[in-house]
């Protein structure tokens, strides 16, 4: 039996989001295709549809992803014992970060 059939599902999910993640980056949303994405993860795009339905599936985990980043970051800022502009300072700098981290989510088209 193959290396990659001994690996758990959530591996081989994972591996594909980022090799997504980092197209979406690279050439925009759009324009990558899940034959790029199963290029770049080293899968077939068949094996591809075993982990995901679709493009947008993938799109999906990833936002999902980084709200849970982005809620974290923010729910970080707002327990600190600091005053209420430090804690907003903080939620700012969490949102630029944010916004730098997944610049495609902010692309138009």
């Amino acid at each position: 039996m193959g290396r990659r059939k001994k690996e758990p599902k959530s591996t081989h999910r994972e591996k594909i989001a980022a090799a997504a993640s980092t197209l979406f980056m690279q050439k925009g949303i759009t324009a990558t295709s899940m034959d790029d994405i199963a290029k770049a993860a080293g899968y077939s795009k068949a094996t591809l549809y075993v982990y995901f339905k679709n493009k947008e599936e993938i799109i999906g985990i990833l936002v999902l992803d980084s709200m849970r980043k982005l809620y974290d970051s923010i729910s970080s800022a707002l327990v600190q014992k600091e005053t209420t502009k430090t804690k907003y300072d903080f939620i700012c700098r969490g949102l630029v970060q944010y916004q730098e981290a997944f610049p495609f989510y902010f692309k138009k088209g």
